[in-house]
């Protein structure tokens, strides 16, 4: 709106200077060489006017076929901008359409600056279909087509290569940490090689150097994972207990540590002990998968381990593995009634094949046998549910 009446404005100014041109044409005379020329003020406005717009479209004209070939690259520029946006939307239409193999083709197709990104792409997801060799290949064809993008390109490969062939991973992880040794991304794929690859002697070696790579949490992780494979390479039990020794009270609190140390502990026999061990790290960490482990440790006080294991049932009231553990240990002082109560209720808080198979023995001893056979057939039915 404000532009036409802008225009409009022009054409009444126009219009005014042309009438008041009219009405006073004025005399202009021009002698030159012998040449008289004589005409009114207006006209010579006019033709002024009108060279003035000849030239301005000349100079446009001159200036757009001087600038013609910048402006012909810059448009060859934009329509190959253009190819890999289009080649990505021909891709996606083939992916939507579940065709694969036409996917990667299209993909690939077409030389640019992004051509090695859509290699990688096109290894993704070859990597998410297990089709390992054309992964490989394309990541071969990405770093010929850009070896400046080398670092990127073999990160990634580390990456897809660290669960299925971890040894090849931390190969490109070690080569590509002499080129950048404070990398903390590499730091932390190094680590994760070594544990996938079990060397837990060099990770411990590597661990100091990678720490400020790591979150607090994987860090103190992967040391106790370190722990737990020394513990459980022991050779015997004077270097069993060594080891032990050696760690802190809190390692030794650690669920994963403790386990660690009990079932190889018992390679060589019970002792009086392992509960004790089990039972620190329970009250530092509780962790109910240490439970079945500490029914084949209980024994060497069972009164004692009794009243433990009916403190924790105060803190955990819903912990199955507690009332199964407490009828065990119950049964084993002769309290049948206080075994067969918290038997029953550790079925009724989860079925287990366990609890219902000490509770059918103490059924057995009270000539019991077609509620024994009951039980059984109950939980058979709720664990094939």
């Amino acid at each position: 709106m404000i532009r036409l009446l802008g225009w409009g404005l022009f054409v009444f100014a126009g219009a005014l200077l042309a009438v008041w041109a009219l009405s006073h044409q004025g005399y202009v005379a021009v002698h030159w060489s012998g040449f008289l020329v004589e005409t009114s003020v207006s006209f010579l406005v006019l033709v002024l006017i009108f060279a003035a717009a000849i030239s301005y479209g000349v100079v446009r004209i001159i200036a757009g076929i001087w600038h013609l070939p910048k402006r012909l690259q810059q448009w060859r520029q934009a329509k190959q901008a253009q190819l890999p946006v289009k080649q990505l939307a021909a891709s996606m239409q083939a992916l939507a359409l579940n065709h694969g193999d036409a996917f990667m083709e299209k993909l690939v197709q077409g030389k640019d600056d992004s051509q090695w990104l859509r290699f990688m792409l096109a290894a993704q997801l070859a990597q998410m279909q297990q089709q390992y060799q054309q992964r490989d290949q394309l990541i071969n064809k990405a770093l010929a087509v850009a070896p400046t993008e080398a670092f990127t390109i073999k990160l990634l490969q580390a990456r897809w290569l660290l669960d299925s062939h971890a040894e090849q991973a931390l190969a490109i992880v070690d080569e590509l940490l002499v080129l950048y040794p404070k990398q903390r991304t590499l730091k932390a794929l190094k680590v994760q090689a070594l544990a996938n690859l079990g060397q837990w002697q060099a990770l411990a070696a590597y661990l100091p150097t990678a720490k400020n790579a790591l979150s607090r949490a994987s860090y103190l992780g992967l040391q106790l994972q370190q722990i737990e494979a020394q513990l459980m390479a022991c050779d015997d039990r004077a270097q069993l207990d060594q080891v032990w020794q050696g760690l802190t009270r809190q390692q030794q609190r650690q669920p994963i540590v403790a386990q660690a140390y009990v079932r190889r502990a018992l390679t060589w026999g019970s002792a009086a002990h392992l509960w004790d061990c089990l039972a620190n790290a329970l009250d530092a960490h509780w962790d109910n998968r240490l439970l079945p482990l500490m029914a084949e440790v209980m024994g060497s006080d069972l009164y004692r381990e009794l009243k433990q294991v009916q403190q924790w049932q105060l803190r955990h009231p819903q912990e199955a593995g507690l009332w199964w553990l407490a009828g065990l240990l119950a049964r084993q002082q002769g309290l049948t009634a206080l075994a067969e109560q918290s038997l029953k209720h550790s079925l009724a808080l989860a079925p287990s094949v366990q609890a219902a198979l000490a509770l059918s023995d103490i059924y057995a001893q009270q000539a019991q046998p077609e509620a024994a056979r009951l039980l059984l057939t109950e939980q058979l039915k709720a664990s094939t549910l």
